[in-house]
């Protein structure tokens, strides 16, 4: 049988449909970039106490709500027509009951008039490094009376959530003492508002010494008569010891930092009775394997 090659019009029929078939997918997908390109959120970008969500101007929205990952509605606002910009803020309360959000994925919802329009997840962060661990000093320009008593340190933010901090805790090779409070206080501190000294923001750093003597034996944990000798003989042995403390603040934040320390010099007393301390003059820390201060 022979075949009969397509007539004009069967080919032009052809290639109709094919071009048809094509521009039909090509305007599907034209669709679909414009409706992604429509969607009222355009972007949200982080502030320090804040995050701000830009929306299109021409968004034809009425509300804007901020949900927490448990689904519990954490506010809404209102969204008036032309407005391009929303700030929703990380923390609740203010001055010293001021609480930074938990760590998690939240959802920002935008509805116009009852009707969800988008629903856009955000996974807020919160994570902090501690470095440059140092020892603090007491009179050290008498060296006879020298104590070496406490730490500083700096605590970097590599999160996008603001940390609060509340306590710093001496563990294995400190020594915690009775003191209330957060047991630190921040250095330049004159920069900062009172209720703001511990709350370190996403990017900063922020330097600390401690607020009590946590290198330093107190009167109840020397041995026989307390003295300066049985001091020097528990401690400034010259002896590398493992050491650590950690860092609390609000909604569960923890940090803790190991490294090893040696006291070494003579015995210093520092106080009178009842509240006798003693200590070393010199201290030495080492923290992955490279002396940071001596």
């Amino acid at each position: 049988m022979t075949n009969t090659p397509p007539t004009e019009t069967t080919r032009t029929r052809r290639q109709l449909l094919a071009a048809g078939t094509s521009f039909g997918i090509a305007t599907t997908a034209g669709c679909l970039g414009i409706l992604g390109d429509s969607k009222p959120i355009k972007e949200v970008t982080y502030k320090p106490f804040q995050m701000r969500i830009s929306l299109r101007s021409d968004a034809e929205i009425s509300k804007l709500s901020f949900i927490a990952p448990d689904g519990t509605s954490l506010g809404t606002k209102k969204v008036a027509s032309g407005q391009t910009t929303v700030d929703i803020p990380f923390g609740r309360g203010n001055g010293l009951d001021y609480k930074p959000l938990s760590p998690g994925k939240y959802k920002i919802v935008v509805e116009k008039d009852g009707k969800q329009k988008q629903s856009k997840t955000v996974k807020l962060t919160r994570s902090a490094t501690i470095q440059d661990v140092a020892i603090k000093y007491d009179r050290e320009k008498v060296m006879e009376k020298r104590l070496a008593e406490g730490l500083t340190f700096a605590v970097k933010n590599t999160g996008i959530l603001p940390i609060r901090l509340t306590k710093f805790r001496a563990l294995k090779g400190l020594f915690p003492q009775k003191k209330t409070g957060i047991g630190l206080t921040r250095k330049n501190s004159e920069n900062f508002s009172q209720t703001r000294r511990e709350i370190i923001v996403a990017g900063q750093t922020a330097r600390f010494k401690t607020g009590y003597s946590p290198l330093t034996l107190p009167t109840d944990r020397v041995k026989g008569n307390a003295s300066k000798k049985e001091a020097s003989k528990r401690l400034c042995t010259g002896k590398p010891r493992a050491a650590a403390f950690e860092l609390k603040g609000t909604n569960g934040f923890r940090e803790q930092h190991k490294f090893n320390i040696t006291y070494t010099g003579k015995a210093v007393k520092v106080g009178s009775v009842p509240s006798v301390e003693y200590g070393c003059q010199n201290a030495s820390i080492r923290t992955n394997n490279s002396q940071s201060n001596s």
